[in-house]
């Protein structure tokens, strides 16, 4: 039984330390998954605390058909698809003064970035968020399928259509 099934099993019995020990162990990342959706630390951080509020409200009903990793992702996902949605509006990062892309790139030119993250939100949701999951997360195919809840081939499938698709409006071939 790994650490995390231990502790939603003691938040279940009472142990409110138990969660405050998951929200440790997972806010961080699942805070640069949000981010990597909103690019914005406000509206990054609202959505952190709307995610745990989500999993607290929803943890006693986990099944652990899924890690809660995955699951806590899938969670989070979703809840950038909705507020993205809604928002419709361009999004930008905070801080433009360089980015790292896929951990081998780092792009320092503000108009790069601009063109990047503008092309990035247009794209459809699906192929968005496996292309973040990806690039941004690092996470194989086979996460990825789990958390966006489809095939790992139709992941691989969205990757693919989602960096054509920037290659086209990215005049400049800095996603690869």
């Amino acid at each position: 039984m790994d650490r995390d099934h231990l502790l939603i099993e003691r938040f279940v019995k009472g142990d409110a330390q138990a969660f405050d020990a998951l929200i440790h162990e997972h806010s961080p990342k699942a805070y640069g998954l949000i981010f990597s959706f909103v690019y914005n630390r406000q509206d990054a951080q609202d959505l952190s605390q709307e995610l745990w509020l989500i999993v607290y409200r929803s943890l006693k009903s986990f099944r652990f058909h899924s890690s809660f990793y995955t699951w806590l992702y899938r969670i989070a996902v979703n809840l950038c698809i909705r507020f993205l949605k809604r928002k419709k509006t361009a999004l930008l990062p905070d801080d433009f003064d360089t980015v790292e892309l896929n951990h081998t790139k780092v792009i320092e030119s503000k108009e790069t970035l601009r063109e990047i993250y503008g092309a990035v939100n247009k794209l459809p949701d699906k192929q968005r968020a496996v292309f973040i999951l990806r690039n941004y997360q690092d996470l194989p195919y086979e996460e990825i399928s789990r958390i966006v809840n489809i095939s790992v081939s139709s992941a691989k499938t969205n990757y693919c259509y989602a960096v054509r698709k920037l290659q086209n409006l990215v005049s400049k071939d800095v996603l690869l």
